[in-house]
């Protein structure tokens, strides 16, 4: 992808609520994509896929599908095959299998009828089908990622931009990195403890013993994990239906943002940087969507942001959040995490700039 030096150093934001008439996010959205000059990327021989957080069960922090039907009317105008899509999380709810967390899609607006083109789910249907990518990182050397995300020409990351309780900032490289790996990767990144099984939940099935790599698991009247065995693969809590395996949340900010950095490089590498971001700044929470307690709203509605660098997407992203609310919000409210961590860790790795030039469109 021949994105050049001009464009890679440019983004462009355009003011537009998530209230907004369909009508009016059409032409944002229209206005953004032929900004960044994206149909000639595209062709009937393509396949794109859009990757969307969906929202969790109970919550609307999610991007509006009236945006998201606008970008697929755009892409199928070019006769490229267009999917939106996401992976199963770490955690249980009805985001943790493809079953559930299709229904939950549809439910939340993102369905063939709604949006105008397929949903999948890009890790399969326990978050297990992978394909590995060799990188150069502080913390990893190699990082696992939805099998079917190779097959993609051209990925279009439309994120919700939020703060994040453990990274500062939940933007694109979040959405990439977090959001692209299987849940094998997830744990990764989060985990930096040995996995426990909780006695409670456990019904001695037997069948994470059955997947097990290493002989890990002994299971008698609960299963027992070999803490030495253990390579902390994942797979026991990708198939474990009674959610009986637990894992650790507690790592350092700063090494949670670096792994989520360099596995959002290992897809940017995978893609061969066939990335667009576009970061919406609507209603910004101070807690990512993944849970039901969006906590503080940090500011109301900005607008899009949307450019080929993440890095740069999101330091800009970040920026107008702490202009519109006139203060470093982000730092008011976790002084102990620099969340600018993860961007320039990302472009490090990438070779990219984490500052780009500002564009603004009007509509």
């Amino acid at each position: 992808m021949a994105t050049g030096e001009t464009m890679l150093s440019r983004l462009f934001v355009v003011n537009v609520g998530s209230g907004s008439a369909e009508k009016e996010a059409k032409k944002a959205i229209a206005s953004l994509y032929n900004a960044l000059g994206l149909s000639q990327y595209l062709d009937a021989h393509k396949f794109a896929l859009i990757k969307i957080h969906f929202g969790e069960e109970g919550t609307d922090r999610f991007v509006r599908p009236k945006f998201v039907k606008a970008l697929v009317s755009l892409i199928l105008q070019t006769g490229a095959k267009v999917v939106i899509g996401d992976t199963n999380t770490l955690y249980p709810g009805r985001r943790s299998n493809a079953a559930d967390h299709l229904s939950l899609a549809a439910q939340h607006g993102f369905s063939v009828d709604s949006v105008g083109c397929p949903v999948m789910i890009l890790d399969g249907l326990v978050g297990r089908t992978a394909t590995t990518v060799e990188i150069d990182g502080k913390h990893f050397k190699k990082v696992e990622l939805a099998y079917d995300l190779q097959f993609f020409d051209f990925v279009f990351v439309v994120t919700h931009f939020t703060g994040h309780i453990a990274a500062g900032i939940g933007g694109s490289i979040k959405n990439i990195g977090m959001g692209l790996a299987t849940r094998s990767g997830k744990l990764a990144q989060h985990n930096a403890q040995p996995l426990k099984v909780d006695k409670e939940k456990c019904v001695a099935c037997g069948v994470c013993a059955k997947w097990r790599p290493q002989g890990a698991i002994e299971v008698d009247e609960t299963a027992t994990i070999d803490d030495k065995k253990c390579v902390s693969c994942g797979w026991c809590i990708s198939v474990c239906k009674h959610h009986a395996i637990r894992f650790s949340w507690e790592i350092s900010h700063t090494v949670l943002q670096e792994r989520i950095a360099e596995y959002a490089a290992g897809a940017y590498k995978l893609l061969n940087k066939k990335v667009v971001c576009f970061n919406f700044l609507h209603k910004v929470h101070a807690n990512c969507d993944c849970g039901r307690d969006g906590g503080e709203v940090l500011c109301e509605d900005i607008g899009i942001v949307a450019g080929y660098n993440p890095a740069a997407v999101d330091t800009i992203s970040m920026r107008l959040v702490e202009e519109k609310a006139g203060e470093d919000v982000f730092r008011r409210l976790r002084p102990q995490i620099d969340h600018t961590v993860q961007m320039r860790h990302f472009a490090k790795i990438c070779n990219l700039p984490v500052e780009s030039e500002l564009v603004r469109l009007t509509l």
